[in-house]
């Protein structure tokens, strides 16, 4: 009979532990030291959707809009859509690129004015000028009678606060992420004012 030789290496087999969900044993490759598994990641792509319109005056001389921020409206969407599971909004930036002077026929001081603020909660259409001014995220430009300059309004979503949570939401669904409103008063009646262009700054993801 041969005798072993006590100085060769013996290979041993993968070391087995218990799966803690009681479904057999799990292996560890050698190797890898405990705990060091790769877990999979789900690829975030970041990309930014645009919208354009125009933004018209009431029979009643009064501009009260609100221009949505969903994403779903842009025409590349639906090829991301097609990619990706999920999607979340993250920001923007609002643009007006060519604008009519305001003329108003009242000296009322607030007329001229258009006021600009993004609402995360809602895409209602505001109903007064004062709907408007109370956002804390509002600018405001007076442009009676004036060739106005481009305007650019930045907005993101809010991450601190109440009800700040950006939530992730299916592709083929309808969320909803709030809207730009415009307000202004005293102006002429039914007159297109604004064109504009809504930069919306998107996030997709797709199931791991």
């Amino acid at each position: 009979m041969f005798r072993r030789n006590r100085n060769r290496a013996i290979r041993r087999a993968p070391r087995q532990r218990q799966n803690p969900a009681g479904r057999g044993l799990m292996v560890r490759p050698l190797g890898i030291p405990p705990n060091r598994f790769v877990q999979p990641v789900s690829k975030i792509e970041r990309t930014r959707l645009i919208l354009n319109g125009e933004v018209s005056t009431s029979g009643g001389g009064n501009l009260l809009t609100a221009i949505s921020v969903a994403p779903s409206s842009a025409a590349e969407f639906s090829a991301y859509a097609a990619l990706y599971d999920e999607f979340r909004v993250v920001g923007g930036m609002f643009h007006i690129h060519q604008q009519r002077p305001l003329v108003t026929s009242s000296s009322s001081p607030e007329n001229g004015m258009l006021v600009i603020a993004y609402d995360f909660n809602d895409a209602t259409a505001p109903t007064s000028l004062a709907d408007v001014l109370s956002f804390g995220n509002r600018v405001t430009q007076n442009i009676l009678n004036t060739a106005a300059l481009p305007v650019r309004y930045p907005f993101k979503y809010p991450i601190s606060g109440n009800s700040t949570a950006i939530l992730w939401s299916p592709t083929t669904g309808t969320t909803a992420y709030g809207s730009i409103k415009l307000a202004s008063t005293g102006l002429t009646a039914s007159t297109s004012y604004i064109e504009y262009l809504l930069d919306i700054y998107v996030e997709f993801r797709g199931r791991v």
